[in-house]
């Protein structure tokens, strides 16, 4: 059987749950092919790839499904207790999944990770189309990548001119009490160790040593 024809008939069996699906069905889907060349190796892993893609957007919409269907206060207590994450993630596959399902992402062009996934869920259309002009919405996208893409579109901080003048103020300050702590140490440096006995402190006769 050809490996395209095995990855096939393993997602016809999608739908059936895992723990009923005939072991045949498992086997193909574990089953390490030895390929000898590096193209063969890239299809193999890219196939897999898109499918944890598909796999966490169904979970999603596994999770928006239960929180639609079940009685109320079950779908807390499903993701509290039962799931194998916790609400943060069961939040962020929820969103993965609306994004999609609401036409705003088109599932081809869905990042491959779910978290890398998620930092488009907080955009609009708009900011969506953009990021799909800019190259940025891709299959392929790195989470770094969208994370300095949106830090360009934000620009620096409101306050940030009025830090950058803070910051210029409190260093010539530094530089101004360095140089005035070196002038005066040259200017102790001159005067040296031998000074008398007494001296002549606001107009009263002291006694150096004593001092």
């Amino acid at each position: 059987m050809k490996r395209t024809d095995a990855r096939d008939r393993v997602k016809e069996a999608v739908p059936t749950r895992l723990e009923n699906a005939p072991s045949q069905t498992k086997h193909v889907r574990r089953t390490i092919v030895a390929f000898e060349r590096v193209e063969d190796y890239v299809a193999e892993i890219e196939t897999l790839w898109k499918e944890a893609a598909e796999t966490f957007l169904l979970i999603g919409r596994n999770l928006n499904k239960a929180k639609e269907i079940l009685p109320h206060g079950e779908y807390q207590r499903m993701v509290q207790s039962c799931l194998p994450f916790d609400k943060s993630r069961a939040y962020q596959l929820r969103m993965v999944a609306t994004m999609v399902d609401s036409g705003r992402v088109a599932e081809d062009d869905l990042p491959r990770s779910s978290a890398t996934a998620f930092l488009f869920a907080s955009l609009d259309r708009e900011m969506i189309a953009r990021a799909k002009d800019d190259g940025i919405l891709r299959a392929d996208v790195r989470r770094q990548e969208v994370q300095e893409w949106k830090r360009r579109l934000a620009g620096p901080p409101p306050n940030a001119v009025s830090l950058a003048r803070m910051r210029a103020t409190l260093r010539a300050r530094i530089q101004r009490y360095e140089n005035e702590l070196a002038r005066a140490r040259e200017q102790l440096a001159e005067l040296g160790d031998d000074l008398p006995r007494s001296v002549i402190i606001d107009g009263h006769a002291e006694d150096a040593a004593a001092k």
